[in-house]
C-alpha cells in the first residue's frame, strides 16, 4: 500500500517525519538509511535522465537502489530477526520497480516521481515507520557511532574536546539570497583555504554530533512555516524561546533539543525578551 502524505493546500509539502540523519552528497553516490527520493529507494529512473538517455538512467537508478539496500542489509546484524526490516529487504529484492507498475500502472509512478518528495517505509500494522521500530531505532544509533569512529579525530571548535570531526556538513536551506538547494556554512572546497595539510571539514574542526545539532536546528528554525525566522534587510535572523511558556511569543524552544546554548537576548518592543540568533553566527561560535 502506497500513502501520499503530501498536502493538498498551498505548495506541495509533505508531512514531517522524523529519519535518519540525511547524507551528504558531493560526486559520490550515497543512499540514506530507510528513506530517499524514487531514484534511490525504489529504482525508478529520474525522468530528466530518462529524456537524455534512458539506459544511463536506468543502470543509475539500478546502481542508487543496490546501494540502498546494501545500507538496509547492513543493519541486520544489529536488528536480527527485525519484522520491518525483512519485510523492507524482501520488497526490495523483488524490484519495487516493477512491483509498483504492476499493481499501480505506469502513470500512477511516473506522476508519483514527478512530485519530487522521498520515500519512507512502514511496516503494515504498524503506526510508526520503520526506523521508529525500538530495535531499528537502537541498530542505527549504534550504526552511526561506529561511522564516527571511522572520521577524523581533532579538538573540535564548539567543545573544546578532542572526538570525531565531521569531514562535510549537511546544507543549510532557507537564508535569503542563498541557492535553494541549500548552502555549506562550512566549507572548502578550494586546495587554496587549506592549510597544515587539512582537507575539508577539518580545517574547521567541528565535532560530528555538534554538526547535526547545529544544521537540524537551524533548517528546522529556517523553514518557512516555522515561524522563528526574520529579513532584516539581507540578514536572515533566527529566534526562539528559553522556556517551554507559550505565552511569551515563541513556543518551541527547539535548538536545545539538539544541545545548542542560549544566544544572547535583545528586548523587543511587543515581543517580551526573545532570543536572537544569526544562523551563521551561531554556527561558528
Amino acid at each position: 500500500m502506497i500513502s501520499d502524505s503530501h498536502k493538498a493546500k498551498g505548495r506541495s509539502r509533505a508531512d514531517l517525519r522524523l529519519v535518519p540523519q540525511e547524507v551528504t552528497r558531493t560526486r559520490q553516490e550515497a543512499a540514506n538509511l530507510l528513506w530517499d527520493n524514487p531514484e534511490y529507494a525504489l529504482g525508478i529512473p529520474d525522468p530528466d535522465q530518462c529524456v537524455v538517455n534512458w539506459f544511463e538512467a536506468k543502470a543509475r537508478a539500478s546502481r542508487r537502489r543496490a546501494l540502498f539496500e546494501s545500507r538496509v542489509r547492513r543493519l541486520l546484524s544489529d536488528a536480527p530477526g527485525d519484522a520491518g526490516i525483512l519485510a523492507l529487504l524482501a520488497f526490495l529484492a523483488a524490484d519495487p520497480l516493477v512491483s509498483l507498475v504492476d499493481h499501480l500502472g505506469e502513470s500512477t509512478v511516473l506522476a508519483l516521481c514527478l512530485k519530487e518528495g522521498n520515500v519512507s517505509f512502514r511496516l503494515d500494522g504498524d503506526v510508526e515507520l520503520i526506523y521508529r521500530r525500538s530495535a531499528v531505532r537502537d541498530a542505527v544509533t549504534r550504526a552511526a557511532a561506529v561511522e564516527e569512529g571511522e572520521t577524523a579525530v581533532g579538538r573540535r571548535l564548539v567543545t573544546g574536546r578532542d572526538g570525531p570531526v565531521a569531514c562535510l556538513h549537511r546544507k543549510i536551506k532557507g537564508v535569503a539570497g542563498g541557492q535553494t538547494s541549500g548552502a555549506n556554512i562550512v566549507s572548502f572546497n578550494n586546495p587554496a583555504f587549506e592549510s597544515y595539510g587539512q582537507e575539508q571539514g577539518t580545517n574547521a574542526p567541528v565535532g560530528t554530533y555538534a554538526a547535526f545539532a547545529y544544521t537540524t536546528a537551524a533548517n528546522a528554525l529556517l523553514a518557512c512555516d516555522s515561524g522563528h525566522r526574520a529579513r532584516a534587510g539581507a540578514v536572515t535572523v533566527l529566534f526562539w524561546g528559553g522556556s517551554e511558556d507559550t505565552q511569551r511569543g515563541c513556543d518551541l524552544p527547539l535548538p536545545s533539543r539538539y544541545g545548542l546554548r542560549r544566544p544572547g537576548t535583545r528586548r523587543i518592543e511587543h515581543g517580551g525578551t526573545v532570543q536572537v540568533a544569526v544562523c551563521w553566527d551561531r554556527a561558528l561560535h
